[in-house]
């Protein structure tokens, strides 16, 4: 027996230990064979189970041993009748092993990385129980409670037992149910998941405000708001249904399906399409998660924003003006594009500009960051500044990942860090050609 059967083996038995858990997650995801070998041992475990709660299956196997050993002699009773002992132990023991805790068991879930902190707040039925919260570590594991990412452009992966994995970008919540199967509320926020196959009868099932997704094994990716659900299927297909009138509909591989609150029109899936090359802030966009407030004078006015400073530890309210769009985006940027901010400050400082991007995957890309020097970029009568700044002027952060031509911009912003300078954008934009004339770009 292999280090892979014996993970296997101990999984069936519900005696894996935490480190054992992560082992086998890894193991799951290092080669298919690996993921098969153990969906076929748990479909064979799922058959003997069938097998032994059946009545019918269970009567029939009876009858038919009868009628062929009718007539068989009687000095061998007795070891019929330690047979019957024996399989009547045996069949008592199986359908333990197969009991709820396994259901239980098979929905644990396992914080696997992270870029940012990820918090735990001990919830019932949505609401907090003890106000506890907790911040989870690498390697830590749950079977209920709500998931909250904090950090804006980060992720969060986590997996389940069975190999299925899924992310939750920064800013997203999302609550575990402790039902029999796999549930979960995704309250606002994005999930990117890929979905092993999941026993008959027990599909994980993802709900958001406005929708409920029904998954057998497939990778997908969902975004959630108050008001929007937004589906892409990239393998495989997921059923959706939305909640206010109930309409549902199969979304299909490629496919994509936005459900919102209104009742009556045709719920229809499309093809999924992709982001344009250019692009301007504007208050009506959908599905935008703002980072900063709107006057009504159509001006964003920078907010205070929680930051996870991740060298030192420590987490900074700094003031942002500007928007997220974890999936699928905002727009696609290629190796002539600019960014053009107009904008103005209450006192003379340096102003940054902040990019997270994305692959067309969701594939984790890289965080970017440029400056507008204040003595290079002189303000008109009004106070209003305006800079263009090219994409390959952006600094990689972090990770210093190069940049990808191709590659999605899913959040924008500018930022004065942690001083209230009364930043406010009136202009915000990113142009698809180097027609523009870059100025005042450090």
């Amino acid at each position: 027996m292999n280090r892979g059967q014996e993970l296997i083996t101990a999984y069936l038995d519900d005696s894996l230990n935490q480190s054992e858990t992560h082992e086998l997650s890894i193991w799951l995801k290092a080669d298919a064979d690996n993921l098969k070998q153990f969906v076929l041992a748990n479909v064979r475990e799922d058959q003997l189970r069938r097998a032994v709660v059946s009545d019918v299956t269970l009567n029939a196997a009876t009858e038919g041993y009868r009628q062929q050993h009718a007539r068989a002699s009687k000095k061998h009773a007795w070891l019929r009748a330690i047979w019957k002992c024996a399989a009547a132990s045996i069949l008592m023991f199986v359908f333990i092993w197969f009991a709820a805790p396994k259901a239980k068991h098979n929905t644990r879930i396992t914080l696997v990385q992270t870029s940012g902190p990820v918090l735990l707040r001990n919830d019932a039925n949505g609401k907090d129980v003890d106000g506890n919260v907790e911040q989870l570590e690498i390697d830590a594991q749950l079977s209920a409670g709500t998931i909250v990412v904090d950090g804006v452009g980060s992720r969060a992966e986590f997996a389940f037992v069975d190999g299925s994995t899924f992310e939750l970008s920064g800013g997203s919540e999302l609550t575990v149910g402790n039902g029999d199967g796999k549930q979960l509320f995704l309250r606002r926020g994005t999930m990117l998941a890929s979905i092993s196959i999941q026993p008959a009868g027990h599909p994980l099932v993802i709900q958001t405000v406005t929708a409920e997704a029904v998954v057998l094994g497939t990778s997908f990716g969902i975004n959630a708001t108050d008001t929007e659900t937004l589906l892409q299927v990239s393998s495989g297909a997921v059923r959706l249904r939305r909640l206010s009138d109930d309409q549902a509909t199969t979304v299909n591989m490629n496919k994509q399906i936005r459900a919102d609150k209104t009742a009556g029109q045709p719920l229809r899936s499309e093809p999924i399409s992709a982001l344009l090359h250019s692009w301007r802030v504007d208050p009506t966009i959908d599905s935008a998660a703002w980072l900063g407030e709107w006057s009504d004078a159509g001006i964003l006015r920078a907010t205070p924003q929680k930051v996870f400073l991740k060298k030192g530890d420590v987490e900074e309210s700094h003031f942002h003006a500007g928007v997220a769009n974890n999936y699928p985006g905002l727009v696609t940027l290629d190796a002539n594009s600019m960014v053009r901010i107009r904008y103005r400050i209450d006192r003379p400082r340096n102003v940054g500009l902040f990019i997270s991007t994305h692959a067309v995957s969701w594939d984790f890309t890289g965080n970017f960051q440029a400056y507008v020097e204040d003595a290079k970029t002189p303000a008109d009568n009004e106070g209003w500044r305006t800079a263009t700044v090219p994409i390959m002027s952006f600094h990689p952060m972090g990770e210093l990942l190069p940049f990808q031509a191709g590659c999605v911009v899913s959040t924008i912003y500018a930022t004065t860090w942690s001083e209230n300078l009364g930043l406010e954008v009136a202009e915000l934009e990113i142009l698809s050609t180097a027609r523009v004339k870059p100025q005042h770009a450090l």
